[in-house]
């Protein structure tokens, strides 16, 4: 009879405890989406900004070097001490390279690093020599797989000598470089971050494959440069997620009920004890 006791109040405590914690991890999760989606639109639009700004540099370098060489026909390419400076300017590029009118990369810089691309024909020929007949000042194209064996992206800047093109200059950028050059290693503890362009579906830089609810992922596409671009960024695997789960409950509730149980146990027996000494003295 008293087991049977026992196993009642056990039940009635643990499934009150079981229906508590399962509200207040409703409630948690509520507002925890709730202050995620505020955090994460506003690091979703700096990161927007981040990235046009880690783009502004390498258009910039590759106008400066283009309209260089359209007034100096007698350099030869982008080499010595003019390129060393454009460099020094802006170390965060993959590369400088310079085109013929055929898209064949004619140098490279730095030379070291970038040598599998000397002589090659770049992969965007077709795509940069119709942006030059549509009047476009430059070219960005989508990511694409760089003969140095990383995945990256250029803008294509046209040196044009009396209305003849002669070439381009192509500045490289690769993801790795944006990561560096905004110090996201922090960002991206707490968050995932996708950077994708929409013509293609290839991606500038991306974290994570899509393992969140449609939801919760901020979205927002908008042209830079010519393409348009997505950006979806979405918190990691919060703690909400990891104790809203059904075992985990089941586990703390049979936590707090052994306690609670231990706690009953400990006053039932002072009273007991206090009840004799009464008992005695009288």
């Amino acid at each position: 009879m008293l087991n049977k006791k026992i196993l009642n109040l056990f039940l009635l405590i643990f499934f009150s405890y079981l229906v508590l914690l399962y509200f207040a991890a409703m409630a948690f999760k509520s507002y925890e989406k709730s202050e995620a989606k505020i955090a994460t639109s506003i690091i979703h639009e700096t990161m927007r900004d981040h990235f046009k700004l880690f783009l502004d540099g390498p258009l910039i370098i590759g106008t400066i070097g283009a309209h260089y060489l359209a007034q100096n026909q007698k350099a030869r390419g982008l080499g010595g001490q003019f390129i060393s400076d454009l460099y020094r300017i802006h170390p965060e590029l993959k590369g400088l390279n310079t085109l013929d009118e055929k898209g064949k990369i004619v140098e490279v810089y730095p030379q070291l690093s970038n040598q599998e691309a000397l002589g090659k024909t770049t992969q965007n020929f077709n795509s940069l020599l119709n942006s030059y007949k549509n009047h476009e000042p430059y070219f960005f194209s989508a990511p694409f797989n760089l003969f140095q064996g990383e995945m990256g992206f250029a803008f294509y800047i046209p040196i044009v000598v009396k209305n003849q093109l002669r070439g381009w200059v192509a500045p490289l950028s690769s993801p790795k470089n944006f990561l560096i050059k905004f110090r996201l290693s922090e960002f991206l503890k707490s968050h995932e971050l996708v950077i994708k362009d929409e013509l293609t579906g290839l991606v500038y830089f991306g974290t994570s494959v899509m393992d969140a609810d449609e939801s919760e992922i901020k979205t927002f596409t908008t042209e830079i440069y010519g393409r348009a671009i997505s950006f979806k960024c979405w918190l990691k695997n919060n703690w909400s997620k990891k104790t809203s789960g059904w075992p985990f409950l089941i586990i703390l509730s049979l936590i707090f009920t052994s306690f609670t149980l231990w706690v009953l146990r400990i006053y039932r027996q002072r009273v007991l004890a206090r009840n004799q000494l009464k008992d005695i003295s009288t």
